[in-house]
């Protein structure tokens, strides 16, 4: 994510060098809530599959996927 950061500052700083740039606040809020939302999205299965707590085998685990991917796919809809 940083490195997308600094090569979008130093690109548009080599084509918009003689104006300011803006940085607009409120696309970088909801650029790293989807960001923390995806990544929330494939930890969650994946802890509950590493900490083998799930009440039966491969059952909770695909029903908290769904449940994950539904979810994201109606916030990427509603974005």
């Amino acid at each position: 994510m940083l490195l997308v950061l600094g090569c979008a500052f130093f690109g548009g700083g080599l084509v918009f060098f003689e104006r300011e740039q803006v940085f607009n606040k409120g696309a970088v809020a909801v650029d790293s809530d989807l960001l923390l939302m995806a990544v929330m999205g494939l930890l969650f299965p994946a802890v509950l599959h590493s900490t083998h707590t799930q009440l039966h085998f491969g059952t909770s685990e695909l029903a908290l996927s769904r449940f994950s991917s539904c979810i994201m796919l109606v916030a990427y809809a509603y974005y």
